[in-house]
C-alpha cells in the first residue's frame, strides 16, 4: 500500500558516496593543516582510501537490502543499515593506521586522529544514510509488522546517540592529548607551535562535527515529517468520516505507539459511528444519546416519564393481506412507515415499534402540553396521508388513531445477548386500546380525557364529547373524545 509519502530525491546510493568523498576531503584537509611535512604519498593516501571505500561498501552494502522474509522489525532493518554503512568506514580507518604506521612511518597518535576523523565521518553517514533509506522504505509503503513491534523509547534511542557522539569526542581528544604530550617531550623549547596544532586539531573536529550533527538533526526532522504527515492525513480523514485508511506504523518508539492506539480508536469511532447511525434509525436522537452514555445496569433499572403515546393502526389490513401478496404488502408497508416515520420526526416524536400494520409513537418534552399537541399534529398529518394512500387491493386507506397520555416506565428489555429500549405500562396499553374504539365511534382519532384536558384551545374545538367506554382489559370506563372535525380536517 502506498500512502501518498514521497520518496527521498536524491538516489541512496549518490548520499552514500557523497559521504564519500566529503570524508576524505575532510581528511585530506585536515592532513595538510596538521601533518608536516606532507608528502606526496600522504596527499595521496585520501584517494586511495576512497576507492577502496567504494571498493568495500560494494561488497558490504550488497547485503544490506530490506527483505520482508528475513527481518519483520524496521528497528532491526535500521540498524543493520547503519552498521553495514558504519562497518565500511571502521575497515578504512583500521587501514589507514596500519598502512600508515607501517608502511610510511607516521606517528600513531598522528594517524589516530585521523582514523578517528573517518570512523566519525562513518558514525553520522550511517545514521544519515539509514534515515534516507528509511524515507525510501516509507514512500514504497514499507511499514513495522505489528506481530513484532517492541517499543524501543526515544530516550534510549537519544541516549544511545548521547553517548556515542561523547565516546568519539573523548577519544578524539585523548588522541590530541597523547600528540600534545608526544611533542612536547620532543621539543623543550618553543611550545606555542605544538599548543597551536593542539587547538587546530580540537577546533577542526569539533566544527567538523557541528556540521554532521547539524545535517543529521535535518535528516531526523524530515523523518519526522514523513511518519507525522500520513497520522495526520488519516486523522483529517477520520475527522471527516472517512475510515478506509490506517495510520500506518513507521517506526518503533512513541510515534509507533501512538499510531497504533490511533487506529484502535478510530476503529472504536467507526464501530461508534455505525451503531450511532442504526440508532438514528429506530430511536430518537435523547434516546440514542441515553443507550450510548447509559451502562447497562441502569438501562435496566428503567425510570418513569410522563409521555404522549400515539397508536396508530390501518384498518382491514388483516382481512387485506389473506388475498395479497407478501411482496405487495411489504412494499405498502415501507412505502407507508417510510413516511409516518418522517412525520413523527417532524413534531420531535420517536417511533418505539413497528407492529404489523401498526405503530407506537412517544412524544416526550419537558412541557406536557407541548407533548400532546405534537402527537395531536402528528396524528392531523397522518390522518391526511392516510387519504391519498391506496391499499395494495386498490381501496382507499383508512386508519385509526388513539392518544393517551400518562406515566410509562422507559428501558431496556430482554436477555443478556438481545435487548431493545422500550417504554411500557398501563398508558401504553390504553393509547392501543383507544385505537380499537375508532372504528367503532367513527372518528379516525381517539383521545382519552387525560389528553383532552393538555390540548390547546384551538384543538380542543376540534373534538367532540364521546362519553365513557369500556376497554378490553380496563375494569372502569374511560372517558374518550372524538375528532377532528370534518372543517379542521
Amino acid at each position: 500500500m502506498h500512502f501518498g509519502i514521497p520518496a527521498i530525491n536524491i538516489p541512496d546510493h549518490l548520499i552514500r558516496y557523497g559521504y564519500y568523498v566529503v570524508s576524505m576531503v575532510t581528511l585530506e584537509v585536515y592532513q595538510l593543516l596538521t601533518l608536516a611535512p606532507v608528502t606526496i604519498t600522504t596527499f595521496l593516501l585520501p584517494p586511495g582510501y576512497l576507492l577502496v571505500m567504494l571498493l568495500v561498501s560494494k561488497l558490504i552494502l550488497a547485503r544490506c537490502r530490506w527483505d520482508e522474509t528475513r527481518l519483520k522489525s524496521l528497528s532491526g532493518q535500521q540498524r543493520q543499515h547503519f552498521l553495514c554503512e558504519l562497518s565500511v568506514y571502521a575497515i578504512i580507518a583500521t587501514g589507514s593506521i596500519i598502512v600508515s604506521t607501517a608502511l610510511l612511518d607516521i606517528p600513531l597518535t598522528d594517524v589516530l586522529c585521523s582514523g578517528l576523523i573517518i570512523l566519525t565521518f562513518g558514525y553520522f553517514a550511517g545514521v544519515d544514510t539509514t534515515l534516507a533509506a528509511s524515507r525510501d522504505w516509507f514512500g514504497k509503503g514499507v511499514e513495522q509488522n505489528l506481530e513484532t513491534f517492541r517499543l524501543i523509547p526515544t530516550s534510549v534511542s537519544l541516549r544511545h546517540a548521547t553517548l556515542s557522539i561523547l565516546t568519539l569526542i573523548l577519544l578524539f581528544s585523548l588522541s590530541a592529548v597523547v600528540k600534545l604530550n608526544m611533542a612536547l617531550s620532543i621539543q623543550q623549547v618553543d611550545y606555542q607551535p605544538i599548543v597551536t596544532e593542539f587547538a587546530v586539531d580540537l577546533l577542526f573536529y569539533l566544527l567538523m562535527l557541528s556540521g554532521l550533527m547539524v545535517w543529521t538533526i535535518r535528516g531526523y526532522s524530515r523523518n519526522l515529517h514523513h511518519i507525522l504527515e500520513p497520522q495526520l492525513k488519516v486523522l483529517r480523514d477520520a475527522q471527516a468520516g472517512e475510515f478506509t485508511q490506517k495510520i500506518p506504523i513507521l517506526s518503533q518508539n512513541e510515534l509507533g505507539l501512538m499510531g497504533i492506539q490511533l487506529n484502535r480508536l478510530i476503529d472504536h469511532v467507526h464501530e461508534r459511528e455505525k451503531v450511532e447511525h442504526m440508532l438514528k434509525r429506530v430511536v430518537s436522537p435523547d434516546v440514542m444519546e441515553k443507550l450510548l452514555t447509559t451502562d447497562t445496569e441502569t438501562l435496566k433499572q428503567g425510570e418513569a416519564k410522563e409521555v404522549a403515546i400515539l397508536f396508530c393502526d390501518i384498518r382491514g389490513f388483516t382481512e387485506m393481506s389473506e388475498v395479497t401478496s407478501a411482496e405487495e404488502l411489504i412494499l405498502f408497508l415501507n412505502t407507508f412507515f417510510s413516511e409516518l416515520s418522517g412525520v413523527v420526526s417532524q413534531y420531535n416524536g420517536i417511533i418505539n415499534k413497528f407492529m404489523g400494520d401498526a405503530i407506537l409513537a412517544v412524544f416526550s418534552t419537558e412541557h406536557p402540553a407541548w407533548a400532546i399537541d405534537n402527537a395531536m399534529a402528528t396524528a392531523l398529518d397522518i390522518s391526511k396521508l392516510v387519504r391519498h394512500l391506496k391499499l395494495p387491493n386498490g381501496s382507499p386507506a383508512e386508519a385509526g388513531i388513539g392518544i393517551h397520555f400518562g406515566s410509562v416506565d422507559a428501558g431496556t428489555i430482554g436477555s443478556e445477548q438481545r435487548y431493545e429500549y422500550t417504554f411500557f405500562g398501563d398508558a401504553v396499553n390504553t393509547a392501543s386500546r383507544l385505537e380499537g374504539l375508532s372504528k367503532r365511534l367513527e372518528h379516525t382519532i381517539i383521545i382519552s380525557s387525560e389528553a383532552y384536558q393538555m390540548l390547546s384551545s384551538p384543538l380542543k374545538s376540534s373534538f367532540v364529547d364521546l362519553g365513557r367506554h369500556q376497554v378490553r382489559g380496563k375494569s372502569e370506563l374511560i372517558h374518550v373524545f372524538g375528532g377532528p372535525t370534518d372543517g379542521l380536517e
